[in-house]
């Protein structure tokens, strides 16, 4: 500890709270003011008869309260500038942890009941959900359905279970619209993903691979931390587009019969997007395997740490130190007084510089105002991000709710 104020950088040296330094001036006042008194208490002592005075006041040192008094006022300016946060060196603040998520999406529409795939496309579909989430990516997945409009069918969570226990319950009858609409599975895949600021990964299972796929594929892979996991589901033979409605095939505007096949040349352009990484489909389910030991593989990510003010090391508490030597004179009569005002100085060392600080904890301050209905004000006071996010929540705040709810 006193190696590191022998060792300091006088270039870096500052202050990061240099308005404090004004308190000094204060500290100079309280010992003028001191030293007069001791004038102007020797003056009205001879006032007093010779031969009553040793009766009367009590025997003691007037050079010796000098010094304790100036003593103890170099201490308050000790003080001050420990609260002023006298620092010469930077500390390293490690980026936090967050974990990758992922968002599997299944096209829902018609053209997934489509046989060239057995039983169909939309079957063999959850069969690969179920296996993917048997391999156990270990991240948190969410689970999206989607045709002419995309769906959260389950929010991100880490229970697989509650996913698999919707997956065979999804049918095209479920959505209120058909088609097939990308840009708004990307947007709802965006919406799901933005709580964290770690990359994220969409599986995405579909049998609409045309251009309009490519194109919204290559914009959105080009986006900072999104990456994408393409299963067709379908095949290069293709087949009818069952009707909805009864037997026989879906028919489109000229009463021709839809057919839907894998259209290999728009594959291979995606296939050319970085980030965008293609999946065959297999028989078993080795494909899905080899895509949970790359989402296990990447579920970490580090988040740059940002250079602030407060990565300064503040090194005001090291002079505690000579504050408590001075405490040693707290037995001594008449320094009760000083003994207060050290307590105070003594927590000036610290960054609380709320007078409540010293009595309570945030959450408990957070708490008082809570039950005043300041639910603003609460969320900014708690240190515990549920009850802070609990708080934003009932002031209306929804941005900041999310925000601390995804820390804890």
């Amino acid at each position: 500890m006193i190696q590191d104020w022998l060792n300091i950088d006088w270039d870096q040296f500052h202050f990061l709270r240099p308005e404090f330094l004004y308190l000094i001036i204060g500290v100079l006042v309280i010992l003028v003011i001191g030293l007069f008194s001791f004038r102007d208490e020797e003056k009205w002592k001879k006032s007093i008869a010779k031969h009553l005075r040793p009766y009367v006041i009590q025997k003691g040192s007037v050079r010796f309260r000098r010094i304790m008094h100036i003593l103890m006022s170099f201490a308050l300016a000790i003080g001050c500038v420990g609260l002023a946060g006298p620092t010469w060196s930077e500390e390293e603040v490690p980026g936090q942890i967050l974990e990758t998520p992922v968002v599997i999406a299944l096209d829902m529409s018609q053209s997934m009941m489509a046989s060239d795939i057995q039983p169909n496309r939309l079957e063999r579909a959850k069969f690969k959900i179920m296996d993917l989430l048997e391999a156990n990516p270990r991240a948190r997945v969410a689970l999206i359905g989607f045709a002419g409009t995309a769906h959260t069918v389950v929010p991100l969570c880490q229970d697989y279970n509650i996913i698999k226990s919707h997956v065979n319950s999804l049918s095209p009858d479920l959505l209120p619209f058909q088609g097939t609409d990308i840009e708004a599975t990307l947007f709802l895949t965006d919406s799901i993903t933005k709580i964290t600021e770690a990359p994220s990964q969409l599986v995405l299972m579909t049998d609409d691979i045309n251009d309009e796929l490519f194109r919204l594929l290559q914009i959105y892979s080009t986006r900072e931390g999104k990456f994408v996991e393409l299963i067709p589901m379908n095949t290069l033979s293709g087949a009818e587009v069952p009707n909805k409605r009864g037997r026989g095939a879906m028919k489109d505007a000229n009463g021709e019969v839809v057919y839907s096949k894998l259209d290999t040349k728009v594959l291979s352009k995606i296939e050319s997007l970085e980030n965008v990484h293609v999946n065959r489909l297999t028989l078993d389910n080795s494909d899905v395997e080899h895509m949970a030991n790359l989402i296990s593989g990447k579920l970490n990510f580090q988040e740059q740490s940002d250079v602030q003010e407060n990565n300064w090391q503040d090194r005001g508490w090291l002079l505690i130190v000579p504050l408590v030597i001075f405490m040693l004179a707290w037995f001594r009569k008449g320094f009760v007084v000083y003994g207060f005002l050290m307590l105070f100085t003594l927590n000036s060392c610290s960054d609380e510089s709320n007078f409540q600080d010293l009595w309570y904890t945030k959450d408990y301050q957070g708490q008082q105002l809570e039950n005043e209905g300041r639910y603003q004000e609460a969320g900014d006071m708690y240190e515990d991000p549920m009850r802070s996010g609990v708080a934003y929540y009932k002031a209306g705040d929804y941005e900041s709710a999310v925000e601390e709810f995804s820390k804890d």
